[in-house]
């Protein structure tokens, strides 16, 4: 096991690890693939093809609600990350990467978004916001919401169904 220093990786620490097996039998949350906001989409790309032999896994694409575009990259075909550079106005990564801006991270780099699968994300979301827990509805037939930030230590979550990749379900 070895750590990459975040100032190599868009401010995000890497911790990497011997594989280990697959775990059997249901699981009903999996983590899918985390989303970065980065200053420089392109400079982003090739840090994590350098350091990971990462390539994209899917052509890059925009969200206008959020005011981003988007690089869907991982390995042999596997998304693992979604690379996110926010475009210009505001925007919901711009308002998160300038609150994380400081003398060590002058562009606010860093984890933005954690994609979750759910064995069931309905069920999910009404226990999420029984507990309190502020859910953000997408009017997707599957189900799939977000966790806003201030629920879960300043990360937004989405959680879609157990074939979740790229926010959308496959």
């Amino acid at each position: 096991m070895f750590l990459i220093h975040p100032l190599s990786t868009h401010y995000v620490l890497w911790e990497v690890q011997p594989m280990r097996p697959a775990p059997t039998g249901e699981r009903p949350l999996r983590l899918s693939h985390m989303g970065i906001a980065v200053h420089d989409r392109d400079e982003a790309e090739a840090t994590y093809a350098r350091l990971f032999g990462m390539s994209a896994t899917s052509p890059r694409w925009e969200s206008e609600e959020g005011n981003f575009v988007a690089s869907p990259w991982g390995l042999e075909g596997r998304q693992w990350l979604t690379i996110i550079q926010p475009k210009p106005g505001p925007g919901t990564v711009e308002r998160h990467m300038a609150r994380n801006r400081d003398e060590q991270n002058p562009h606010g780099e860093g984890v933005f978004l954690a994609i979750w699968g759910a064995s069931d994300p309905r069920a999910l979301a009404e226990r999420v916001q029984a507990a309190g827990g502020r859910v953000i509805p997408t009017n997707d037939p599957s189900g799939r919401f977000f966790v806003h930030p201030l629920s879960t230590h300043g990360v937004f979550m989405e959680i879609g169904g157990p074939n979740i990749q790229r926010g959308v379900e496959i």
